[in-house]
């Protein structure tokens, strides 16, 4: 897995891991996602091949304290039971 990611905010296919209408993609593919030159087909393949899927991620349940901004540190992304 990539080092780096970069999170962007589009409309995605199904295939793709969704979070809302976000997707991941590792750097390199962002860089060229995002550079003007890149023509919109192009753009759209790259999120087709680059974003990457639900198994590249460890799911697991945190508290809801998470859902609210003005909470902040690791604690709210250490595991809980459900």
């Amino acid at each position: 897995m990539a080092s780096r990611l970069s999170r962007l905010t589009s409309k995605v296919a199904w295939s793709t891991c969704m979070i809302g209408d976000r997707f991941l993609l590792p750097a390199d593919a962002a860089a060229a996602w995002l550079d003007p030159a890149t023509p919109p087909e192009m753009a759209e393949e790259i999120v087709r091949i680059a974003a990457l899927g639900p198994d590249a991620f460890a799911w697991r349940a945190v508290d809801r304290a998470i859902g609210n901004v003005r909470n902040q540190g690791l604690e709210l992304v250490a595991p809980v039971s459900v």
